[in-house]
């Protein structure tokens, strides 16, 4: 079991969410750094609590016990058990809501030797998050084949790591790719069109006047027309375009294969979506028109590095917004002093 521990921590340090193994006693035997974000200990702390036989339910745990009785049946029964939109406390006395998810890892004779547990905060989050579904599913179907000897479930379990990563480069809100996994691609496509000599476009798109429709009809109806959006978005995109969200209501794409004219064109046709985006279908009616605002720059004529061309591509976006919303805008180097003089007059 030596190969299998070794790959259970490393798998355990590399979620991106709170994580633990624990013993069949209830004992936690090891944890991640997210965790101690989530109860709010340091990490010294959490370590002498666990060199003293701190159970999870101690650091944190659901108001109805649920959570409790899940784990004991998952050492018990070798079961998989998750839940969804779990109210809880931590030990720091926060309220959260949680989700959750039990695994047992078993040993080479059959028998549950340790049970993987992975929550995720979703106290702040719209809760519908279908990554986390799959996440777990991904991981009770390599529970499942930890039957098989050490090396087959070495390798499953790196299969889930691998599911894990896709999980954390993904926006839980909308489905798109999220920042992290933006550049990711970005750079893959800049050295590409470095070695072949081919141009691509950064397009940035920020929606007009989303505070307002926060404020006046709920974060619940913000979120609707953030995910109506984002399929604007990604039905006005072509085939091998990579749209992601970026932050907030911005958006940004990568174009591939895309100067400065056809980026315009299909920055047009996003503008064009999203304005006609019939937002009476939504679960919660918005009377207002949505708009977005979009600034485009390109490879190699605005940068030969990619923080420049998003620079670029951000500086356009704020001369759409100067100029009026609801339009496309081309970096020009005069944006670049429209975005510094305006900088320098606001600090």
């Amino acid at each position: 079991m030596i190969a299998l521990d070794s790959l259970l921590a490393a798998v355990i340090s590399g979620l991106p969410d709170p994580a633990v193994l624990v013993a069949p006693d209830g004992r936690i035997i090891r944890f991640n750094r997210p965790l101690l974000g989530l109860c709010e200990l340091n990490y010294l702390t959490l370590q002498r609590q666990v060199s003293a036989g701190v159970t999870l339910a101690d650091l944190v745990h659901s108001v109805d016990g649920e959570d409790v009785a899940c784990l004991r049946r998952c050492l018990t029964e070798g079961r998989v058990f998750r839940l969804a939109e779990v109210s809880a406390r931590s030990v720091a006395g926060q309220d959260l809501v949680l989700w959750q998810a039990f695994i047992p890892i078993r040993g080479e004779d059959g028998s549950v030797v340790f049970a993987l547990a992975i929550l995720r905060d979703v106290s702040a989050e719209a809760r519908m998050q279908a990554g986390f579904r799959e996440l777990v599913a991904t991981a009770e179907a390599r529970a499942e084949s930890l039957e098989l000897q050490v090396a087959e479930r070495t390798r499953a379990l790196t299969s889930a790591l691998e599911e894990v990563t896709r999980v954390s480069r993904t926006d839980t809100l909308t489905g798109l790719a999220n920042r992290r996994a933006f550049f990711e691609i970005a750079f893959r496509e800049l050295e590409a069109a470095r070695r072949h000599q081919r141009p691509f476009s950064v397009l940035m798109c920020d929606l007009d006047h989303f505070k307002q429709v926060n404020d006046v009809y709920g974060h619940s109806a913000g979120d609707q027309l953030l995910v109506a959006c984002a399929r604007s978005l990604e039905d006005a995109l072509r085939r091998g375009d990579f749209v992601a969200r970026f932050g907030g209501e911005e958006f940004i794409a990568l174009l591939t294969h895309a100067g400065r004219e056809a980026g315009r064109a299909v920055a047009e046709r996003c503008r064009r979506n999203i304005e006609a985006l019939d937002t009476s279908r939504l679960r919660t009616r918005i009377l207002t028109t949505p708009t977005a605002s979009f600034g485009l720059a390109s490879f190699p004529e605005d940068g030969e590095q990619l923080e420049q061309i998003i620079a670029g591509a951000d500086a356009a976006l704020y001369v759409a917004k100067q100029a009026g919303r609801n339009r496309v805008e081309v970096f020009q180097k005069e944006a670049v002093l429209v975005r510094d003089e305006a900088d320098r007059r606001s600090s």
